[in-house]
């Protein structure tokens, strides 16, 4: 093993399905913990640079196992892209403000 990563709550960093990992080119590293919907991005110290987690829900019946509701946030697989990538070209980075609130529950009736 050359690096990993462990979060000072391992309860929290733990991701039964769909993750993943991929090393940056600054040599931090950014973390897709799928179940929570969380990114972020830790460098080789363990210091979360920053963080993100999908405000965005939805259905989750009949595609986890009974009694995972709380993966309703699930996130398959996230990739950072660069500010400068070519297929940002000309379109607003600027963040979305006001932020949507992270996890907030979802509306009744579903979506």
């Amino acid at each position: 093993m050359v690096w990993r990563y462990v979060a000072d709550d391992r309860e929290s960093f733990f991701a039964p399905f769909v993750s993943g990992a991929n090393r940056l080119e600054n040599g931090n590293t950014f973390v897709c913990s799928g179940p929570q919907g969380r990114f972020f991005e830790v460098t080789g110290e363990g210091e979360i640079v920053w963080e993100y987690r999908n405000p965005f829900h939805g259905d989750v019946e009949g595609w986890v196992p009974e009694g995972t509701e709380e993966f309703l946030y699930a996130t398959f697989r996230a990739t950072k892209i660069p500010p400068d990538h070519p297929g940002l070209t000309g379109r607003n980075l600027s963040p979305l403000d006001p932020q949507p609130p992270a996890h907030a529950p979802p509306p009744p009736g579903g979506q």
